[in-house]
């Protein structure tokens, strides 16, 4: 497993490095999260984890890679996949996007693919929820009120029937004292699931409110957030609500 984890980042790494065209950046970012949730799943059982990310934004091109990363700081609470370790204080989940987006008017249009990689497992990648391949799209209307957007993310996979997850939300920024910035945020997430028992037909899953405040010292910022996020459905989260929090530190690079 950590033959293929160090290959895939590699590669990542070395498209970074020769294949962007001018003006490209690359921005570099950590996060440390109390919990790692994902449409509406504790995925960690209350664990924390840390969070690294890196994208590679490709000049005027549109295109952006990204590749994303979890480590949890502390063994999970109980299992959640058939035949897993009780422990995960290790790389337990790496994530591969490409996404092209433009503005376009009144709104932005984003559209792309990405892969979603489980270390959970031993197996991995032999069984099918261990290597997840999805597309997605959306978009963000820029100019109304709330900025609200939308983004439709389908399976990619023949197993467990095609799944999809759409997801919407809102985001207003506020500005306090001497500039400071609070970005408001809501979530809402829609989820149709045949791994799930019993299966889930495009039923709500998920609902999150989040303020952050994010701080900027020249190419780096700060920013601490905190969420409310609620689950109406005992089978993605037995604790239906829950609060969590987050600290993200980054930094923007010029590739060339």
């Amino acid at each position: 497993m950590t033959k293929k984890v160090l290959t895939a980042v590699l590669t990542v790494m070395l498209f970074a490095s020769i294949a962007v065209p001018a003006h490209s950046q690359i921005i570099a970012e950590s996060a440390v999260v109390t919990d790692y949730m994902w449409r509406g799943f504790n995925v960690l059982n209350g664990a924390p984890a840390v969070q690294p990310t890196v994208t590679g934004i490709l000049g005027n091109t549109g295109f952006d890679v990204n590749a994303w990363f979890s480590f949890a700081l502390r063994d999970r609470v109980e299992k959640t996949m058939p035949d897993s370790d009780d422990t995960i204080s290790d790389l337990d989940e790496m994530d591969l996007t490409l996404t092209y987006s433009r503005d376009i008017g009144l709104f932005n249009a984003r559209a792309g693919v990405f892969t979603y990689h489980l270390f959970t497992h031993d197996e991995y990648p032999d069984l099918s929820y261990t290597f997840v391949r999805e597309a997605f799209a959306g978009v963000t209307f820029l100019t109304l009120p709330l900025t609200p957007w939308v983004v439709f993310n389908y399976e990619l996979m023949e197993d467990d029937g095609y799944d999809w997850y759409l997801e919407a939300g809102l985001e207003h920024v506020l500005m306090f004292g001497k500039g400071q910035p609070v970005v408001l945020s809501a979530h809402a997430g829609w989820y149709k699931a045949e791994w799930i028992e019993p299966g889930l037909g495009g039923k709500l899953t998920d609902l999150s409110m989040t303020v952050a405040l994010p701080h900027e010292a020249g190419r780096w910022t700060m920013t601490p957030w905190l969420s409310a996020a609620h689950s109406p459905r005992e089978v993605i989260n037995p604790s239906d609500f829950e609060i969590h929090a987050g600290l993200v530190l980054g930094g923007i690079f010029l590739a060339r």
